[in-house]
């Protein structure tokens, strides 16, 4: 009897035991600084299984531990503001001590623009610049020109009423490829988009490569490309951020996003409302030199993961209003005319990613845009405040259509792999302001590049597009690139990439006239080209309490019918676009970066760029080049226990030549040097969940910007000093 007792009990403990292993055991997690073994409080923690499904999340706590319940051996990864995120396994009842690294050492951020696959910045075959979400929120960034504003090798021009362009390798306008996501940017006016249309709020980064990029990209690479990679949540079940801005210049804006993980499905939906009050630099008259603007803009994304698949699904879309107030009527002192300008911009795109083998990737993206720009005149009673409208709406609208697909065979034990593409651009336009009847015109490309890896650290990349252009005959377009990491730390690169663009239909068709501005099209424009030449060397020492990277990078652009909107003297809002017989830019850049653990930044940058061109195709007419330069300079310092950034962005902007149409000749003016300082503080706040930033801009009080010869008057560049306050909320509801 008691054996079968003995064997009852034994059959009962059995069972226990298969039944507590076929359910949840405790496992704990410990996080620690790797340097100084410190623990890391309120870093997320995100569990996914084999199948690389959402499972669960939390955050350390207090002494940086964390205890889940699993069933199986999970993937879990680790993020943890000022640490590079760690992706490690763990199995049912392990204790398990992770250090994590400060993200001062981190230098692989991941990027995607031009590559076979994501991969770490420093392997990519071209020298990308990125600008992460970090800095952009300490430095309190609201739209792409205050991101952009503190690069070295870019210079911004900003205009009252048609907003910020920019000038990269001393190109600008047409020939700078803006794109979110992948999907290029319409809505030029000027020959540029207006940067500070962008809104910052649901970036995660910016990917900037200089140098033509035709080969994959096509028309409008030839100075490079600026790509925005928008946020995406693959690790917090449901997210909500709200951010919110105020500054003395008068601007009051508000965001909101969030999003939810259904097993493989996520959805996300954000808002924004930014408006801005307008400045009068003169307070003298009705009329605003800075214009009133009121944008609002909204988005919805739709996301399915399961294994190497992805498919997303984005909508975007963007409503602008700007006022000009007009000065009183003469004949009657209680009423104004006023103009008042409306942009609609909305982008609908899909995008499938998918690993099909072991080394074939497939890539597919596929875009509709559609810009829309109305005009309306009105007339004010400033006693009752009641407008009535003057006359017909004046509206021009653009439309594009664009599909690119890619394969790539990438293979981990080859040498050689290679990638082959096409690439699809249908642009349409109508209103009244277009010129022509028929103003659409069809871009149809195929591409093929292959990387081969001749020595162990180095690589060449050839590449070749083929085009068929429905307006203009296109060459085949050509480029080589190689990367060759000679030892641990220091990386060359070196470029030859031929671009060809046809002019747009603004370009060509377009008459833009407005209080502010008189731009005409041009249909007897030309296609352009353009050799470019470019080197890099990155040079980083590493030790472990300091890194220093040096970075030296030269350029050269030998352009032929350069399309360039150049002023006329007659009048200073006046322009014309016409073609350049040669036109050749060279120039370089210097940048330093010093990091000192824990919490020292320091980059000081220098840029020189020489432009020379001529409207005859002799290059014995090549005058020599002009030159300028401009200078950057920042400091932070992160208080880590404290959870404070300290933090101070300095650009000096050297004497800017400008191009200008005199007596049917094209001379060269100099715009005044100025120079341009921010500052702020920044304070995490609620287990990190809070990030507020107060901070000043335009600290030097710029206003006016001249000219050095006086052909011009002086131009409002800024609106002088001000400062802001800006609060991050996130929240993860895992």
């Amino acid at each position: 009897m008691k054996q079968k007792y003995l064997f009852i009990r034994l059959i009962i403990l059995g069972l226990f035991f298969v039944a507590t292993n076929s359910f949840a055991q405790k496992t704990v997690i410990h996080i620690l600084d790797e340097h100084t073994s410190e623990p890391c409080p309120f870093a997320n923690v995100v569990l996914y299984d084999k199948n690389n499904y959402y499972l669960k999340g939390t955050v350390s706590n207090d002494n940086g531990d964390v205890t889940f319940e699993i069933k199986e051996k999970s993937k879990i990864v680790i993020s943890y503001v000022g640490y590079k995120t760690l992706t490690d396994y763990i199995t049912p009842g392990e204790n398990k001590t992770i250090h994590l690294q400060p993200s001062y050492f981190e230098m692989e951020s991941v990027v995607v623009t031009g590559q076979y696959k994501p991969q770490p910045v420093d392997k990519s075959i071209y020298k990308i610049d990125v600008i992460g979400l970090k800095q952009m929120e300490e430095r309190g960034v609201n739209n792409l020109a205050e991101a952009l504003a503190n690069e070295t090798n870019i210079r911004l021009q900003h205009d009252p009423a048609l907003g910020t362009s920019l000038t990269l390798q001393g190109l600008s306008g047409e020939n700078v490829k803006f794109l979110i996501d992948g999907v290029p940017m319409i809505g030029r006016l000027n020959g540029n988009i207006d940067l500070s249309q962008i809104n910052m709020d649901n970036v995660d980064h910016i990917e900037i490569v200089q140098g033509p990029m035709a080969v994959v990209y096509g028309t409008n690479a030839l100075a490079g490309v600026v790509n925005i990679i928008t946020k995406e949540n693959t690790r917090n079940k449901n997210l909500l951020n709200i951010s919110s801005y105020t500054g003395t210049e008068g601007a009051y804006n508000l965001s909101m996003s969030g999003s939810v993980i259904r097993k493989k499905h996520t959805f996300a939906l954000s808002g924004a409302r930014n408006m801005f009050q307008g400045i009068d630099m003169s307070d003298t008259s009705r009329s605003m030199e800075f214009k009133p603007k009121l944008q609002y803009n909204a988005g919805f994304d739709y996301s399915y993961r399961k294994g190497d698949l992805k498919v997303r699904f984005k909508s975007s879309y963007f409503d602008e209003e700007i006022r000009h107030y007009g000065n009183l009527v003469p004949a009657d002192a209680v009423t104004a005319n006023d103009v008042h300008f409306y942009t609609n911009r909305y982008t609908n795109s899909l995008q499938i990613n998918n690993k099909l083998t072991e080394s074939l990737y497939v890539d597919f993206l596929g875009a509709y845009s559609y810009f829309d720009r109305q005009t309306q005149n009105y007339r004010k009673d400033l006693t009752t405040f009641e407008q009535k409208a003057v006359g017909d709406v004046s509206q021009t609208s653009f439309t594009n259509m664009m599909m690119r697909g890619n394969f790539s065979i990438v293979k981990l034990d080859s040498k050689l792999n290679y990638q082959f593409g096409f690439d699809i651009n249908l642009d349409d336009a109508k209103g009244d302001k277009i010129s022509t009847d028929d103003p659409s015109m069809g871009d149809y490309a195929a591409y093929l590049s292959a990387q081969y890896q001749f020595l162990k650290n180095a690589s060449v990349q050839p590449g070749l597009r083929f085009i068929y252009n429905t307006k203009y005959g296109a060459p085949l377009i050509p480029s080589v690139n190689l990367q060759w990491e000679l030892f641990k730390g220091f990386n060359f690169r070196a470029s030859y990439a031929r671009g060809f663009r046809s002019p747009s239909i603004k370009e060509l068709y377009l008459d833009f006239v407005d209080s502010n501005h008189d731009l005409h099209g041009n249909d007897s424009l030309e296609a352009e080209t353009n050799n470019s030449y470019n080197t890099s060397i990155t040079y980083s020492i590493e030790r472990s309490k300091y890194m220093i990277k040096f970075e030296p990078r030269f350029f050269f652009n030998d352009g032929k019918n350069m399309i360039t909107l150049v002023q006329i003297e007659e009048g200073f809002n006046a322009y014309q676009n016409t073609n350049l017989g040669i036109r050749r830019t060279i120039g370089g850049d210097f940048n330093v970066k010093f990091l000192f653990y824990p919490g020292l930044t320091i980059n000081a940058g220098f840029n020189r760029t020489g432009s020379s061109y001529s409207r005859s195709t002799d290059v014995a007419d090549l005058p020599d080049y002009t030159f300028y330069n401009n200078y950057t300079f920042n400091a932070k310092y992160n208080f880590r226990k404290q959870k404070l950034t300290l933090a101070v962005f300095m650009k000096y902007y050297g004497s800017t030549p400008h191009i200008v149409l005199k007596d049917d000749e094209l001379v060269t003016i100099t715009k005044d040097v100025y120079g341009d300082v921010e500052a702020s503080v920044t304070k995490l706040l609620w287990k990190d969940k809070i990030s507020l930033v107060i901070g000043g801009k335009n600290l030097l009080d710029n206003d006016y910007i001249g000219y050095s010869d006086g052909s011009f008057s002086n131009q409002p560049t800024a609106f002088g000093r001000y400062y802001f306050i800006k609060l991050n909320i996130k929240l993860d509801m895992l």
